[in-house]
């Protein structure tokens, strides 16, 4: 029997792996025993554990770009196992493609194309080398070594490479450039240094790594002639200004996020109403109650409602008796430098909301929503509420950028009824390897639960009560959540702590259902 070792996603549900063995099973009347890890090192640690036939990769497995290098030491280690490798969609021009073919790794599915029935045919038929070609639209792979491009580096990779020199220590951060040295040119090498932070920069002259003292030598002699593509001015006369312009923007984005690491969690209305802002806030407060540190963040796509609904301006008052909100979207909106730590913190959450006393903003783009996602630098979990706006520009641009989508489902039958291609376009998304979950938000009695999903054809993660209006009405007009409140968590915590399993490391979740044990056991002595 094929024995199949998936690395596709960090949840561990296992629900897409039984989506594509139904599927392999529909087709091919076969089946396949399978295991599913999340890491690098847990792959490896399988692999040299249990003899396997194929591995299934997506190449963004960890956030980062899958280094060549790891693929080239497994194959080589184990010579007889076939990769299917599920690409970014932004290598189809580029040479990490070719490396990857020049492995021997011919089975490479972009994520325009990640489908369950692509993705079942490979596992059937592999492609062979001709073939391989005529999908990837290469020729001449033979002559391309790892170290000989001459292309920029893809933003992606840019960002990883980045992020892991964003080291303390001397040793470390010239033992990490070196390797890096190895795996580019000297063009590209310029431009990394071009796109490196200051601080980076100072650490690297101050480990005295002689190769980014030469590298830096000479990036400051070329100077201004020397342009992102690592290209003289004369060379470069007949590039285009756009794409010129386009890698600039590339390298404000590294030089701004690089040092970031953080959870983000898009929330989306599958109908109007749905209950995305609820679910956010609520699910917002059920992490802050686990000791990490979250932030709401609400897309200036629409009239704000967050800063109102909750109260903002009288919470702040109430405690600091000064208004002292920083509204980020405005000041990105400016194209202002971002104060640092202006983020405000309400009930245990960071909010990173637009005020509604402010001009509403009217242009927005992908690259502001990335600002936005990473202004707080304080919390390690962010909550977009993105509500119906899933198609905005700027928000579909950056779904396959977050860790996780829930989808807030009305069980109301109109509801569900009239939004069945959005449904079927998120189904889509997911087949496309986005982790998308779906909550049942309003449960009730009167929803006939087996009807429902014989239409939805998904498994929800939750369901939650509809809880009386008596305590939300109350809740927000004392401008807190209902999570917040004693009789609303009653109700709910048993809904969220089922989203909470998949977002907050196990022992926190103990950790905090402990701490509320004792909380309760105390006040109920003290009465």
């Amino acid at each position: 029997m094929l024995k199949i070792l998936f690395a596709l996603n960090q949840s561990s549900d296992n629900e897409i792996e039984e989506k594509i063995k139904e599927k392999y099973n529909i087709k091919t009347s076969k089946t396949f025993e399978y295991k599913s890890e999340y890491y690098l090192s847990g792959i490896w640690k399988e692999l040299e554990d249990g003899e396997f036939d194929l591995l299934i990769i997506k190449e963004d497995l960890e956030g980062d770009s899958t280094r060549i290098q790891d693929l080239d030491n497994m194959t080589d280690k184990f010579p007889s196992l076939r990769v299917i490798f599920i690409a970014n969609d932004y290598h189809e021009s580029d040479n990490y493609i070719k490396q990857l073919f020049n492995l021997g790794v011919y089975d490479i599915l972009f994520k325009d194309d990640l489908t369950l029935n692509n993705l079942v045919e490979l596992i059937e038929n592999p492609r062979s080398k001709i073939n391989a070609k005529v999908y990837l639209d290469i020729d001449n792979v033979e002559t391309v070594k790892e170290n000989q491009s001459s292309d920029p580096i893809p933003f992606m990779e840019l960002d990883r490479i980045v992020r892991s020199l964003d080291k303390d220590t001397k040793e470390e951060i010239s033992e990490i450039f070196d390797k890096v040295e190895k795996e580019y040119d000297e063009k590209q090498m310029l431009y990394l240094v071009s796109a490196l932070p200051e601080k980076t920069k100072e650490n690297l002259r101050t480990s005295k790594n002689e190769k980014y003292k030469t590298l830096e030598k000479k990036w400051i002699l070329l100077g201004d002639n020397y342009n992102e593509q690592g290209e003289t001015e004369k060379e470069s006369k007949d590039n285009a200004k756009q794409e010129k312009s386009k890698r600039k923007k590339d390298i404000r984005i590294v030089k701004e996020f690089s040092v970031l690491n953080k959870n983000t969690i898009g929330v989306i209305n599958l109908s109007k109403g749905a209950g995305s802002t609820f679910v956010t806030l609520n699910l917002a407060k059920a992490i802050s109650e686990s000791s990490l540190k979250v932030a709401v963040i609400e897309p200036p796509v629409r009239k704000p409602t967050i800063y109102d609904t909750i109260g903002i301006e009288k919470q702040i008052y109430d405690i600091y008796d000064e208004d002292i909100f920083y509204s980020y979207p405005h000041v990105i909106q400016r194209e202002e430098e971002a104060e640092r730590e202006r983020e405000v913190l309400l009930d245990g959450i960071y909010w990173i909301v637009p005020d509604p006393r402010i001009k509403e903003i009217e242009k927005w783009d992908s690259y502001k929503m990335l600002k936005l996602i990473n202004s707080s630098r304080k919390a390690s979990i962010n909550i977009i509420d993105i509500g119906n706006d899933y198609k905005h520009e700027s928000i579909s641009d950056i779904l396959g950028n977050l860790d996780m989508i829930i989808v807030v489902i009305d069980p109301f039958p109109s509801k569900i009824i009239n939004n069945e291609e959005k449904l079927d376009n998120l189904k889509k998304l997911e087949n496309k390897g986005l982790n998308i979950k779906y909550v049942i938000n309003k449960d009730n009695k009167g929803v006939n639960k087996k009807t429902m999903l014989k239409f939805l054809e998904i498994n929800p993660l939750t369901y939650i009560p509809f809880i009386s209006p008596e305590i939300v009405y109350k809740s927000f007009y004392d401008c807190e959540i209902p999570y917040s409140n004693s009789k609303g968590n009653e109700e709910l915590k048993e809904a969220y702590y089922e989203i909470l399993k998949h977002l907050v490391p196990t022992d926190l979740l103990e950790q905090s259902k402990n701490n509320k044990a004792k909380k309760g056991l105390l006040s109920f002595i003290k009465r």
